[in-house]
């Protein structure tokens, strides 16, 4: 008797040809795709930061379900790694505002069916265009909180720009000054409240800093105006000037204010020499070394100056540089409120030299005016009496009016435009805050005898100031 022995392997292929044969009876059950598709298009969609993104696509299935769909809109920046995901909105129409600052954006359109948990990714390209970029900021006061609101050169107003980005940061109420000014090739923005400052992104408006980031040793908190400078830069601080220089490298902070017993009124009058200040305890001007800050006295000058810098004697009004490279203009009221004067000198920081005085001639209500504005082009002051508008010609020593507003409408700020042919001038009226712009003529009057844009919609404007393109 023979054994046979046969392979194992050869005994597993049998197996598996007679396991084969037989027919698979499973009860499987087969679905067909939901093919979801949208009328989106591979066309860029263009809005303004800070505008509402509106997108109501048309969502078709090819088998719809009971169960529905669910949805997910998230953008990201194109250019880069995408480190930073925002979801805009969890419905199929997207209306969702846009705080991203300007650049190329992705916005993914996830749209899942619930019954089968298919999701289908529809993509889309976005172009933020900025706002921001250049525009007249409007600093304003609600209720509560203050804000602040753009006019862009085209005309277009976005409001409450700084509270949609900074929800949870709120501005103080009484927020007064607004400041944009370059910093070796960078926009600053800073914003002074009545106890301390803020600082923005130049193009997001996203607080970056506080008053207390600026100083090398922090004061207590009184700002009160902001002046740049070619060279450097200084925060009158109460009275006190605390200067930084831009000669010495980084890091850009604010030293101590000089010490001493002065009190500097709150007027520009700062040069590419370095800033000018008018003493109020001393009664004189007095200058700040633009590297040291240093404060220096002027020299008593030629017995035949019209004034001494170092002796002015009067109660200062009011002070800024007028037209010319080098030219300042200072009103003063004297001790005894009974008549005022305007004194011009050339500005050259700790070489300023007196230049005219003369006494205010016919000028109605300048004695009680708290708003003034210089023309940059004639040695013409702007300023306000009640509702209306003064032109002051100085070298004919006359007030002529030259616009006037509704009964009760008060007048809060005025600026000239970047390129000195407009005066642009905030008010408050009717429980609304309005900004107008008036074209200067060729006589220092308005064209036209009247404004050439209105944009209201604001709480009470504090201040203004033109924020140009970085």
């Amino acid at each position: 008797m023979r054994t046979i022995i046969i392979p194992a392997i050869l005994l597993t292929l049998c197996w598996g040809m007679l396991t084969g044969c037989y027919k698979d009876k499973g009860n499987y059950q087969y679905h067909d795709l939901n093919n979801i598709s949208t009328d989106l298009s591979d066309t860029t969609i263009a809005v303004f930061q800070l505008d509402t993104l509106r997108i109501h696509p048309d969502v078709k299935q090819s088998i719809p379900d009971k169960e529905g769909l669910s949805y997910e809109w998230v953008m990201y920046p194109k250019i880069g790694a995408p480190l930073t995901r925002r979801t805009l909105g969890n419905s199929r129409n997207l209306d969702a505002q846009i705080i991203e600052g300007p650049g190329p954006y992705i916005l993914n359109l996830f749209i899942t069916d619930k019954s089968t948990g298919v999701t289908t990714t529809i993509e889309q390209h976005i172009k933020v265009m900025s706002a921001l970029n250049e525009g007249w900021l409007v600093l304003e006061d609600s209720t509560t909180q203050a804000d602040i609101s753009i006019i862009t050169p085209v005309d277009v107003a976005f409001h409450h720009i700084y509270s949609r980005v900074n929800p949870n940061i709120p501005l103080p109420s009484g927020t007064h000054h607004l400041y944009v000014f370059d910093r070796r090739n960078s926009q600053i923005i800073y914003i002074l409240s009545p106890a301390g400052g803020t600082q923005v992104d130049y193009s997001t408006f996203m607080v970056i800093g506080s008053f207390k980031d600026w100083f090398f040793i922090t004061p207590a908190a009184k700002p009160q105006r902001y002046l740049p400078f070619m060279g450097g830069e200084v925060l009158l601080n109460d009275g006190h000037p605390f200067g930084m220089s831009l000669f010495v490298p980084p890091p850009y902070k604010l030293s101590l204010a000089p010490s001493g017993n002065y009190y500097m009124a709150p007027f520009d009058l700062t040069s590419a020499y370095g800033p000018v200040f008018y003493d109020t305890i001393s009664q004189r001007f007095i200058a700040q070394d633009s590297y040291t800050f240093d404060l220096i006295p002027f020299s008593n000058g030629e017995p035949t100056d019209a004034f001494n810098m170092n002796k002015i004697g009067k109660h200062l009004q009011y002070a800024e540089n007028g037209p010319g490279f080098d030219q300042s203009y200072a009103f003063f009221k004297n001790n005894n409120n009974d008549s005022m004067f305007v004194y011009t000198f050339t500005n050259n920081g700790p070489y300023s030299t007196s230049g005219t005085a003369a006494p205010i001639g016919i000028a109605p209500g300048i004695k009680d005016a708290g708003v003034f504005q210089m023309s940059k082009l004639l040695p013409h002051l702007y300023y306000v009496s009640n509702n209306k508008i003064y032109l002051y010609d100085i070298p004919a020593a006359t007030a002529r009016i030259v616009y006037t507003f509704p009964a009760g409408t008060v007048v809060r700020s005025m600026k000239t435009s970047k390129d000195n042919g407009q005066l642009v001038v905030a008010t408050h009226e009717n429980a609304e805050g309005k900004v107008y712009y008036f074209t200067i003529g060729a006589t220092g009057d308005f064209e036209g005898n009247t404004y050439r844009k209105v944009f209201g919609g604001f709480g009470i404007i504090n201040d203004i100031t033109y924020k140009v393109a970085p």
